[in-house]
């Protein structure tokens, strides 16, 4: 296939692949790690590198219907970003403790190799595709992602276990703390939240319930 990037010559595509060497080696390290464990199961969020581009729209793209492309130097970014995920999860992570974090990571490391192969030869609309399906394995552990998929599961255990009287009203406090604090940015808020209403909802205390003083709805009993 041939190179989707106007005008970008042999000579070009070496020097962004020298770049992005060297962008990997010195990457300082990214994302932290945060373990949580509620209701017999543990959750793993890890944070995604701020120069990760937003590459959503080239996850799957209808044929002969591109997105616009971005500039070159958007790859060496993704390059770079994925190199410090991958150090921080392996850093901070057992491997085998969460297998579909481990399946991620490799689905991260063959789509970065994929997409320097395709980068090399010239096809950067194939080097976006596999860029952008590594970066869609990195977001599906990001703390707005977790946060989420906690949040949800509380609210079902919350509905199974027909919560009564001070648990629920705590339970329920915390988890429209939990939403609130995903719908104003703070996803690691937000997960804590959302842990501790499955933890109650699960019939487990937890030490305190944290919210700001504005929050009325959170208050603790």
């Amino acid at each position: 296939m041939a190179s989707y990037f106007p005008r970008i010559s042999g000579a070009l595509r070496v020097l962004l692949l020298a770049l992005i060497v060297s962008a990997c080696e010195d990457s300082p390290v990214g994302p932290d790690a945060v373990i949580r464990t509620a209701a017999g199961s543990e959750w793993v969020a890890i944070r995604v590198p701020e120069q990760l581009p937003d590459l959503s729209d080239w996850e799957s793209t209808p044929h002969g219907q591109l997105p616009p492309m971005p500039e070159p130097t958007v790859l060496l970014h993704s390059f770079s970003a994925l190199d410090s995920w991958g150090e921080r999860v392996s850093e901070e992570v057992p491997r085998g403790r969460f297998p579909q974090l481990d399946s991620a990571v490799a689905t991260v490391e063959v789509s970065t190799l994929l997409a320097k192969d395709a980068l090399a030869s010239g096809d950067s609309v194939g080097a976006l595709h596999q860029l952008a399906r590594a970066a869609g394995a990195v977001r599906t552990f990001s703390p707005q992602s977790v946060a989420h998929n906690i949040i949800s599961r509380a609210e079902q255990r919350m509905a199974a276990e027909q919560l009564e009287g001070e648990q629920a009203d705590r339970a329920g406090r915390l988890f429209r703390a939990a939403r609130a604090a995903l719908d104003e940015g703070d996803a690691l808020l937000a997960l804590r939240r959302g842990i501790y209403a499955l933890q109650l909802a699960a019939g487990a205390g937890i030490p305190s319930i944290d919210c700001r003083p504005d929050e009325a709805d959170c208050e603790s009993p």
